[in-house]
Parts: structure tokens; sequence; C-alpha cells
């Protein structure tokens, strides 16, 4: 490990380390972690690799070791989450994201934390590209979910990915060029967003369930 030598890029990576912006730290360390290199690193981050490196360097020296993972997840990512995770977890799960999953899943991640996955209530002026962009943060849910929650509600994570099916079959046969969604999509929105919203948040599955049985 060589010691950073620009004093500016020490100053920027120890103000990332040290402040409050988890998804920033999160990002940077999980695309480390998904063994980007630094320039594309810097990229993505909007940071320059001068500071990039010296984060590495100083603070979360793990490009040399990617390859143990049992290192990685005691040391890098870490093993416990809570079973509702919040923004105040943002960073582990986007390092989580980042080993496990590579650069796309931590920008779906990414996405959740900052825009959400609630589902709107009505499907007219969305575009395929915004249900396209919904159907990746549920997607980025379901596996939040499988990660925090215990094992008898992972069903949850379960019936998200129901949605997510749903909706990446529409996406299939909805044509950049189309006007509207695809037919089937508008009738059956009323109940993938009652499904998403209820697995999602675990309120609301008992009258779901309800529901259905009658």
């Amino acid at each position: 490990m060589s010691a950073p030598t620009d004093l500016s890029d020490v100053a920027a990576a120890y103000r990332l380390r040290h402040g409050d912006d988890k998804l920033a730290r999160g990002t940077l360390e999980g695309r480390l972690l998904a063994g980007e290199p630094i320039p594309e690193v810097a990229a993505a981050c909007g940071l320059t690799p001068g500071v990039v490196e010296a984060y590495h360097e100083l603070f979360f020296d793990v490009r040399e070791r990617l390859d143990a993972a049992a290192w990685v997840h005691l040391y890098a990512v870490g093993w416990t989450y809570p079973d509702e995770p919040t923004g105040a977890d943002a960073d582990a799960l986007l390092r989580r994201a980042g080993y496990t999953g590579g650069p796309a899943l931590l920008d779906h991640v990414l996405a959740l934390f900052r825009d959400g996955c609630g589902v709107p209530a009505r499907l007219p002026g969305l575009t395929r590209e915004q249900v396209a962009g919904l159907r990746d943060r549920l997607q980025a849910r379901a596996v939040v979910l499988v990660w925090t929650l215990p094992a008898e509600r992972v069903h949850r994570a379960a019936l998200l990915q129901g949605v997510v099916d749903e909706l990446t079959d529409a996406i299939g046969r909805w044509p950049g060029g189309q006007e509207g969604p695809p037919e089937g999509l508008a009738v059956s929105w009323p109940a993938l967003r009652r499904l998403a919203d209820a697995a999602s948040t675990g309120r609301g599955l008992a009258a779901l369930w309800a529901f259905q049985a009658a």
C-alpha cells in the first residue's frame, strides 16, 4: 500500500469517510468491492481518481483481497442487517450489492434508496422507461428483503418477485415507440400495486390474503 501524496485528495477522502452521506460512501465502497478500476469508480461517483485512490489506501484497502470472501464479508461488507433497513443502513447494503452483484445491482439498490419503490396509483402517463426503472427498484427491494428478513417472513420477497416478473413480461411486450402500455397491464396495475406495496412494507398482507381467498 502506497501513501497518497496529494493532501487535498487526502482531505476529500477523510470528509467522505467521516461525513454523513452514507449513499456516497456506500456507493464508493461498493464499487471498490465490485472490482471496478479506479478511473471508472471515480467517474461513477463524481470524484477524481486521486480521491478514490486516497480513500482506498487510507480507509478501504480491499482490492487485493476480493477473492477472500470470508474476509471481505467480515471486515469490509458486514454480516448483520436490520429486518427493515432504512437509509441509515444504506452504506452496508450498497457494499453488499457491489460485492455480490456488481455495479448493476449496486446501481439498482442506490436508485431504491434515492427514489423508493412505491408504485404510482395510475399507470397512464408513465413511459416504458419509467416502468422499467420501477421494476429495477422493486427487484432491488426484493433482494434486500432476502438479505434482511428472518426466514419466516422472507415470503415477502417471493411475492415482490412475482410483481417484478409481471412487469418484466409487460416491458418485453412494450415497444419503445408504442404510445401506451401493452394490453392487460392497465387492467392488472391496481392489483400489482397492492401486492407490491404489501410485500415491500409488510403492511396489509393479511387483508390481501383475505381478498384473494374470497
